[in-house]
């Protein structure tokens, strides 16, 4: 009884450690190396060319198209101020990172759960690298936000469509794959739709009458996005002659990228480059973490806990974009799938199991506390390998 209440104290104040925990990382892992990959040179090239990127040096040997110009066109402004690339996408890491922690918290919108989000292994790793998910991150926030509150009729028709067309945009100005995303407010529309003729009585459409005429809200951004991906997609052919770049099949990892649709859900997970001991660990992690995301899942909608539409689209948008990427990684030129590649599944499950954990009757501070607990030891993980570097630093 008395461990119980240790742990159901309110660490409330605790949750505003980890922003610091986050940055701390990031500029730690700057003092290292520039986290400049081969895309993050792309996108650099790309900036330093635009508006001709058919200029760029491996023009030639590989379509600038294949690359969205929204990165490199955000570094582009950002360096006519500062002068330097390298500064630039560190500024846009930084800038993301403030907006998320203070966008949260400002709108009070499940900012624990997101706060120790950005502690997690597979979020932490991202931000220091010049790479679009820098961007994508709160972008995907937003649209969780925008759906929260428009399927708790806090928001009005028309803004939720601004505000999500607008949104979309900018993800796919980004990241060609964001396109899919529009296959889960697809699937979730249809779904909205048929739940109005549910005389079978089928208990997912029963879940979902209530919110069954705003299938036609959905249907409209879904269109308008995809006309405007098709638009900006011909653009780049009539520009560079490719749609999207040379997408030729390459030899494809399937083992690796099986095991990476599982290994994204490991908070703790940070690197995938073996199948040593610590992998197996790693896995055991990963499934204990599947299964405890199936029975939140099967909790939440057996009980039909508030919001189960938002948690049903958060689902099938997550589920849908799995897909269609295992499609795309099978039949186009990409890398292993990885984090960067499963981003929208990774968080539009963990977006899913907050809301369905944050209308549990028994919710108390055990639950945020388990949240911070996570978060932190996904912060030690991380740090433990940097240990000489801090020392080094320090004069130690």
């Amino acid at each position: 009884m008395k461990l119980h209440r240790i742990f159901n104290l309110d660490l409330t104040r605790l949750f505003y450690l980890l922003p610091i925990m986050v940055f701390a990382n990031l500029f730690l892992c700057w003092t290292t190396k520039s986290f400049l990959t081969w895309d993050s040179m792309r996108y650099i090239e790309l900036a330093k060319t635009f508006p001709d990127i058919n200029q760029v040096p491996w023009a030639n040997q590989w379509s600038a198209s294949i690359f969205p110009i929204g990165f490199p066109i955000i570094l582009k402004a950002l360096t006519f101020f500062t002068g330097d690339f390298l500064l630039s996408y560190r500024i846009l890491s930084i800038t993301s990172l403030l907006f998320v922690f203070i966008f949260v918290k400002y709108k009070n919108f499940f900012w624990r759960e997101i706060w120790a989000l950005m502690c997690f292994g597979n979020l932490l790793q991202l931000f220091p690298y010049a790479w679009t998910e820098v961007i994508f991150v709160p972008i995907l926030i937003l649209l969780f936000y925008c759906n929260y509150q428009f399927l708790s009729n806090k928001l009005t028709n028309n803004r939720f469509i601004i505000y999500n067309i607008s949104l979309f945009f900018i993800a796919i100005l980004i990241k060609y794959s964001s396109l899919f995303l529009v296959g889960g407010y697809l699937v979730f529309a249809s779904i909205l739709y048929l739940s109005r003729y549910n005389k079978h009585k089928i208990a997912m459409l029963s879940m979902l009458q209530n919110e069954a005429s705003k299938y036609k809200i959905y249907l409209i951004v879904s269109i308008i996005a995809i006309i405007f991906f098709l638009s900006y997609t011909y653009f780049n052919y009539c520009y560079t002659g490719y749609f999207m770049g040379n997408r030729d099949p390459s030899k494809c990892h399937y083992k690796l990228s099986l095991f990476n649709v599982l290994f994204t859900l490991n908070p703790f997970n940070f690197r995938l480059s073996n199948y040593g001991r610590l992998n197996n660990y790693m896995l055991l992690i990963s499934f204990v973490a599947m299964c405890f995301y199936i029975s939140i899942f099967y909790r939440g909608i057996k009980k039909q806990v508030k919001n189960i539409p938002l948690v049903i689209l958060l689902l099938l948008s997550s589920f849908v974009f799995l897909i269609l990427s295992i499609y795309s990684y099978l039949t186009t030129a990409l890398d292993i799938l990885g984090v960067r590649l499963l981003l929208v599944y990774y968080l539009f499950l963990y977006f899913a199991v907050i809301v369905i954990v944050d209308n549990t009757k028994n919710r108390s501070n055990l639950t945020y506390n388990a949240f911070l607990f996570v978060a932190v030891i996904s912060f030690i993980v991380r740090f433990s390998d940097k240990v000489p570097i801090i020392c080094k630093i320090i004069g130690l």
